[in-house]
């Protein structure tokens, strides 16, 4: 398994969703490195509007998961490369 370097994290834009689960406060981060929009919707528009998940594209997509209960990060995790 290849080490990925992610990119320095003020590279991303972030998308956050927070919710409880089995008693804990749960808060899901994507990474993104650009985004496409509709022209002339801002970004901040349509990252309000769609939560995004892509697939692929290596260390510009990504996702962390923390536990705020345990204060701790359950995960961190960058896409493969397509």
């Amino acid at each position: 398994m290849e080490n990925i370097k992610p990119l320095p994290l003020t590279h991303y834009y972030k998308q956050y969703l927070g919710y409880e689960q089995k008693g804990h406060h749960i808060v899901e981060i994507n990474l993104l490195a650009f985004v496409y929009v509709n022209y002339g919707e801002s970004v901040s528009a349509y990252l309000q509007r769609v939560y995004s998940l892509p697939h692929d594209g290596g260390k510009h997509f990504g996702r962390v998961l923390v536990d705020f209960t345990e204060k701790k990060v359950i995960r961190f995790s960058l896409n493969a490369a397509a």
